[in-house]
């Protein structure tokens, strides 16, 4: 059976405030600017 991508890191992460999909390297989102840590 194939595992929830829940379980590992993704590629990609997603802004917490817009739902802009970033690169998981991303140090800010584009689209709204919000900082991640």
């Amino acid at each position: 059976p194939q595992q929830g991508t829940t379980l590992n890191r993704p590629i990609t992460r997603v802004c917490p405030k817009c739902g802009q999909v970033l690169n998981e390297e991303a140090k800010f989102c584009p689209r709204c600017g919000k900082a991640l840590e």
